[in-house]
């Protein structure tokens, strides 16, 4: 059965993207409970993004930075942030779904 690009965004792109964010975030200094509250995550979840380290794509990479800046900057709401990245880069998905 083939993903729809919804259900790959949420499988694998969504998570890669608030891995990537809560790294960016951790290096500007923010705890890990802070984190959580501004991606509507766990303390835990947070934990284990930060741990189980992987070399983004570069396409996640730069859609994590967009979130990290929106977050840092308190302009604008993540999850419209998270949609948008979704929703107008299908061929991003499309892209990242064959690899």
């Amino acid at each position: 059965m083939d993903f729809v690009p919804c259900d790959y965004a949420v499988k694998t792109l969504l998570p890669a993207i608030r891995c990537e964010t809560a790294e960016l975030l951790a290096k500007e200094g923010w705890t890990q409970q802070r984190i959580a509250s501004a991606l509507g995550l766990s303390q835990a979840a947070v934990s284990k993004y930060l741990s189980a380290r992987e070399k983004a794509a570069p396409e996640v990479a730069r859609l994590a930075h967009a979130v990290a800046q929106k977050i840092l900057s308190g302009k604008g709401k993540v999850e419209l942030r998270l949609c948008k990245a979704c929703g107008g880069k299908g061929l991003l998905i499309c892209a990242l779904s064959k690899k």
